[in-house]
């Protein structure tokens, strides 16, 4: 028997399987990258320089000199593990990579070839009296 969690990205609630795998695609809303480094300069530049959104993923996307190196966007993924927990600016942020098999495009879902992206959650703040990891 499978465990659960669900984590909240958003407006977007994700159950997460402790197996990390998914028969039924889950949606979620986010900023995917190619690499796992590129998510992270990402993270960087909206978190530590204080960049919008769009003004992060410019900056990112002129330096890998592909434009769309990194993308918000609406996906359906099927399978996905956290790969790395970074800490910015005291809070914590588990970077995940994610098997995306739908794109949400035009109002509709999309079947894509599966691909491999990268993307973040930050992780929730323990509550007062939570028990926690030493």
């Amino acid at each position: 028997m499978r465990k659960f969690a669900v984590l909240v990205l958003g407006s977007v609630i994700l159950p997460l399987s402790v197996s990390a795998q998914s028969a039924n695609p889950v949606s979620m809303q986010a900023v995917f990258c190619d690499t796992q480094i590129q998510i992270k300069r990402y993270l960087e530049l909206r978190l530590v320089g204080k960049h919008s959104l769009r003004e992060a993923i410019g900056i990112l996307n002129t330096e890998e000199r592909k434009p769309d190196a990194c993308v918000p966007a609406l996906v359906g993924v099927t399978k996905f593990e956290p790969v790395e927990t970074v800490t910015i600016e005291t809070r914590q942020h588990l970077i995940i990579k994610a098997r995306v098999e739908f794109v949400f495009k035009d109002a509709r879902w999309r079947q894509t070839r599966p691909a491999e992206w990268f993307s973040s959650i930050m992780k929730p703040k323990a509550s007062v009296g939570a028990s926690r990891d030493i």
